[in-house]
């Protein structure tokens, strides 16, 4: 998926045959490794009773805000991020942007790994409310190229965080049975998000107006991802008064 945007034009120079061709060979190689690394799915005990949870309302209004949120943060972050790295930043004409691909998808197995060790821990509310203070830095262009080396590797790091925390989140907000509907949900509304983009801030709107839009949409993002934490929390200090 990340490097799909450095390679799709090859891919389709080639032929509409050829592109189905590896297309298809992809996806059965993902469902292939996927099935092998799937843990066995067990059935419930017949003594215990079919469990219908209502549907948590307060969750789905939480993924629905959360996924506005990213839709739009993570849209103008990129922008602004792909303007930087996409035009010689370190004064040569040089475009970095497959390289931070390649290294943020490479990324995402050891932080997942760190996801797994640090899961008490509001991961994805931090890399959300670094990206949020990112943003502001990239808007303020102070033109330091020993700075954007340091925003490089922290955007791989905290975008890997956002792409390994997501949907655990969304697992975790609308939990239970109704799992695979808050999945829905979040895509749902996040496509139809993205959609509603270049309506709602049209060309003429001024690259000001999309920042502070860009920054206030992230820490939105990290609030809604620091909210299952802040009831742990009191509890915790409940017991120990």
């Amino acid at each position: 998926g990340l490097i799909s945007g450095n390679i799709k034009e090859t891919i389709l120079s080639w032929g509409a045959i050829p592109a189905f061709l590896v297309g298809s060979i992809t996806l059965l190689a993902a469902s292939t490794f996927l099935k092998f690394l799937m843990p066995p799915l067990q059935a419930p005990a017949d003594d215990q009773p079919p469990e219908n949870p209502a549907l948590p309302w307060d969750g789905v209004f939480r993924t629905m805000l959360i996924a506005i949120a990213l839709a739009w943060g993570t849209r103008i972050f990129m922008g602004n991020f792909s303007d930087v790295f996409s035009q010689g930043v370190f004064g040569a004409e040089t475009n970095w942007m497959p390289l931070l691909n390649f290294l943020l998808a490479l990324a995402a197995v050891p932080i997942g790994w760190l996801w797994r060790q640090w899961r008490d821990y509001p991961l994805l509310a931090i890399a959300l409310s670094g990206l949020s203070f990112t943003l502001i830095f990239l808007l303020a262009s102070p033109g330091l190229a020993w700075l954007y080396i340091l925003v490089a590797i922290f955007w791989i790091f905290a975008f890997a965080t956002v792409r390994n925390g997501t949907l655990p989140y969304i697992f975790a907000t609308v939990p239970g049975r109704w799992a695979g509907f808050g999945i829905g949900v979040y895509y749902g509304v996040s496509g139809l998000a993205n959609n509603l983009f270049p309506r709602i801030f049209a060309p003429e709107n001024t690259a000001a107006l999309q920042g502070v839009v860009g920054v206030c949409a992230l820490a939105i993002a990290a609030g809604l991802a620091l909210m299952p934490f802040l009831p742990k929390a009191s509890k915790d200090l409940g017991n120990e008064v």
